[in-house]
Formats: structure tokens, C-alpha cells, sequence
């Protein structure tokens, strides 16, 4: 494993407890802001787990975290931060309502002042379920662009190895041309100088002819 899949893998997990402690509170506790904050660590988590895919090496252990990472994102942190969403609407809308519990009743709330905003409440609750289903569906959408991405990201990586592995391999062609290029023009040198020699062996056998010839006559 590389050092930059640690580094990211560590800090997924210290951003991933950060973001269950958090969560971990009591409902009546967690407030908007809260939330806001969690939102924002599930954004660092889904770079991190970007990061971790990229910098990955094919490793099977490496795939298996990523696959654990990914599921606990989807099945823990994105359900409980929804759920503590639809919560807080939920009381926030009975805030502004002014709501009074069931006990209120027994003092004299006039029933149909209450039926009318418990009708409301239910309305309006319908609707926050019903765009909840909404985001649920964009976030899954969200999801699966993320994957063809990350998918798309990994071809770029493998086809990056690939040029990288053809350049070396051209580099090494290369040095092979440029060894036999300098073998054929030794071998060429060489073929010069038998040539001279040649010639000269020639002009020493035809200056000993005329040398013997011209002795006899």
C-alpha cells in the first residue's frame, strides 16, 4: 500500500467518528447546525473515499475497504442524518404551529382548533416525507453518477499505465536502435579500411611484378 492510501485512509476514519459522534446525541439535542455540520463531514467522507479509489492499487484488500467504506456511508450516515432531518422538520413545524400536547386539552383547547392543526401537521408532514422521497432519489442518483465517475476515473488511471508502460517500452527501443546504429557504423569503418587495405596489398603485388619482371629482362 502507498503512503497517500494511508494518509487517506486515516483520515477517513477520524472524519468518519467525528461524523458519528455527531450523530450519536439525542435527538431533542441535534440542531440545525448540527446537521449542517454533519452534512458537510459526509461531503468530506464521499472525497475521501474518491481519493482512496484513485490512489488505489488494484489490491484486493484495498477494494474490500473501499466497498466497507462505501456501504457504511450509504446504510449508517446518509439514513441517520436523514432521519435526524426529517425529526427536526417535523419539530420545528411543531414549533411554529405551537403545538400543545394532549394535556392541553383537558384545560379547556377547543377540539376543533386542534383537529385542524393536527390536520395540518399531518399535511404538512406528508409533504416532508414526500420530499424526503425526492432527495432520497436525487441522492441516489447523486450515487451513482459519483460511481460511473469514479469508474471513469479508474480507466483514466489504468490507461495512464498503460502510455506509461508503451514509453518505456519505446525508450528501451530506442536504445536498442541506437546500439545497433552504432554497431553498423563500426561494422562500416571496418569494411573502409579492408577496402584501403586491399587496394594497397594490390598496388604491392603489381610494383613486385614489374620489380621481378624488369630483373629478368
Amino acid at each position: 500500500m502507498n503512503s497517500l492510501w494511508n494518509t487517506y485512509n486515516s483520515e477517513f476514519q477520524i472524519v468518519l467518528k467525528r461524523c458519528r459522534q455527531f450523530l450519536e446525541g439525542q435527538q431533542e439535542t441535534i440542531t440545525r447546525e448540527t446537521l449542517n455540520i454533519v452534512e458537510s463531514l459526509k461531503l468530506d467522507l464521499e472525497n475521501l473515499i474518491k481519493n482512496l479509489e484513485l490512489e488505489s492499487d488494484n489490491d484486493q484488500q484495498q477494494r474490500n475497504t473501499i466497498r466497507e467504506y462505501k456501504a457504511i456511508l450509504r446504510t449508517e450516515i446518509n439514513t441517520k442524518l436523514q432521519e435526524e432531518w426529517e425529526y427536526l422538520k417535523k419539530r420545528e413545524l411543531l414549533s411554529s404551529n405551537n403545538y400543545k400536547p394532549y394535556s392541553d386539552l383537558e384545560n379547556g383547547l377547543d377540539l376543533n382548533e386542534e383537529d385542524n392543526q393536527m390536520s395540518s401537521l399531518l399535511n404538512n408532514n406528508q409533504i416532508l416525507n414526500e420530499t424526503g422521497n425526492r432527495l432520497s432519489n436525487i441522492n441516489q442518483i447523486v450515487n451513482d453518477t459519483s460511481m460511473v465517475g469514479n469508474d471513469i476515473l479508474m480507466n483514466l488511471k489504468q490507461q495512464r499505465e498503460t502510455l506509461e508502460n508503451s514509453r518505456q517500452v519505446l525508450f528501451n527501443s530506442n536504445s536498442y536502435i541506437d546500439s545497433s546504429l552504432t554497431t553498423l557504423k563500426s561494422m562500416s569503418r571496418r569494411l573502409v579500411a579492408n577496402k584501403y587495405i586491399s587496394y594497397c596489398i594490390i598496388i604491392v603485388l603489381i610494383l613486385l611484378i614489374l620489380l621481378v619482371l624488369y630483373h629478368k629482362l
